[in-house]
């Protein structure tokens, strides 16, 4: 966000007030937090002026604030969709705790005279650190958060707040319409190789843009499906629009493969995999262009010498395997070293924690060592400023894999657009 986005001399009082708050931070230890908010979307809109809607959708978000964090706090409005304000820490708790409220009662209908206006409100969050130096860095890491949310969406936490008046067989119906009307999307996280300084995989992931509820993240269909045993339908849809997708270009995306999460396809269904292997092989896609993902803590509870055996089988069909959110370090790594696997992702907490504690990096370098040396591909998630990036490049590994805020937002992946710029991310 910049100027050219329309922030003028707003802009210019709202740094300088920040620069106050990071002085009394430093000085007398007061917290503070930044929130950046963009409405993404106003309905209802009929006999209203734009500078009454903008009047109103302040206050809502001052109101907002007050009930959902306990704290009063300016609202600066940056622009005309952009707003922010700063938190100042006084009560015990993080406001990131009253966040998922917040986002809540922001996407309640809105009364403006005699319009009934439903926003769709995207929430950036960033806390101050000692490595903050000026109002600008921290701004940078709340547009990177407010990115974040652009390409999140509302995950799991607006899923239930959009739906919290529907019974679940309700919500269940919507997602069987959904998915007979092809009204699912389904996106690509990019995934970098650091070395190339190319997209070396994308990450595949359901997306649903509800017209009367908004935007329901993959988690959130995952988990409905689930509940009603309906993962095979989801799994092959999903599976099905990857194929038309790429089938339309796949010489551009000849040097990337495509990684698709096992929580979605469920670890041990080995009908589920040979159908999926079926639409793949049917489709004239080689079968090397796939990842698939398992979730460690699906390894914790399923471990057993028939999981060794059917791993093995899984590689034996020509594909590679991935073994998603690590968190805890050697006791995994142990755990999957009789497992035939080629990827391993650390979580973004593990990244988190080094930022926050420096003392913990020799823990983290050795974890990836520790990969390095069992010849696994290492894909270190969370990577989302200029700090991580120079920390990672100085860790001379080879082949190492970052996703994040700097490796490229999502590529929604339609067989009818155009995606094939999206491959040109540098990792600047």
């Amino acid at each position: 966000m910049d100027e050219g986005d329309g922030l003028g001399s707003s802009c210019t009082v709202f740094l300088k007030d920040i620069d106050n708050y990071i002085v009394d931070f430093r000085e007398n230890g007061t917290n503070f937090s930044l929130l950046l908010l963009r409405v993404n979307e106003i309905s209802g809109l009929k006999n209203s002026s734009a500078d009454e809607i903008g009047r109103v959708v302040s206050q809502r978000i001052s109101d907002r604030l007050i009930t959902c964090i306990n704290t009063f706090s300016s609202i600066y409005r940056l622009s005309s969709d952009h707003f922010a304000t700063i938190v100042r820490e006084n009560t015990s708790s993080s406001p990131l705790e009253n966040l998922d409220k917040l986002h809540s009662e922001l996407h309640r209908p809105v009364k403006v005279d005699l319009d009934e206006i439903y926003m769709k409100v995207s929430v950036g969050y960033v806390e101050m650190s000692m490595d903050v130096k000026n109002s600008k860095v921290l701004l940078t890491r709340a547009e990177a958060e407010l990115s974040l949310a652009k390409t999140q969406a509302v995950t799991d936490v607006g899923f239930k707040c959009c739906w919290r008046d529907c019974s679940e067989k309700q919500q269940f119906d919507e997602l069987k319409y959904a998915l007979i009307h092809n009204e699912l999307q389904i996106f690509g996280q990019p995934i970098v190789n650091m070395d190339a300084n190319k997209v070396e995989v994308l990450e595949i992931q359901p997306y649903w843009k509800h017209k009367k509820y908004g935007e329901i993240g993959s988690l959130a269909i995952v988990e409905l499906a689930e509940k009603n045993n309906y993962l095979f339908e989801v799994a092959t849809y999903v599976v099905k629009q990857f194929v038309a997708f790429y089938l339309g270009r796949k010489y551009a995306f000849s040097n990337v493969c495509f990684s698709i999460n096992l929580s979605l396809l469920k670890v041990v269904n080995i009908d589920l995999i040979k159908h999926v292997f079926y639409l793949i092989d049917k489709a004239g896609i080689k079968r090397s262009k796939l990842i698939l993902e398992v979730e460690d803590t699906c390894l914790t509870l399923l471990y057993s010498d028939e999981l060794v055996e059917y791993f093995l089988w899984l590689k034996q069909q020509g594909i590679r395997i991935s073994i998603d959110d690590t968190r805890s370090g050697y006791t995994n790594l142990d755990r999957i070293r009789n497992l035939d696997i080629d990827v391993v992702k650390i979580n973004k907490s593990f990244l988190a924690s080094v930022d926050a504690s420096p003392s913990k990096l020799g823990n983290f370098l050795s974890l990836i060592h520790s990969c390095d040396r069992r010849d696994l591909i290492v894909v270190i998630e969370g990577v989302d400023n200029i700090k991580q990036k120079e920390m990672i490049l100085g860790i001379k590994v080879k082949g190492l894999l970052v996703k994040g805020c700097l490796s490229g937002r999502p590529i929604y992946l339609s067989a009818s657009e155009n995606n094939i710029n999206y491959l040109n991310v540098h990792y600047a």
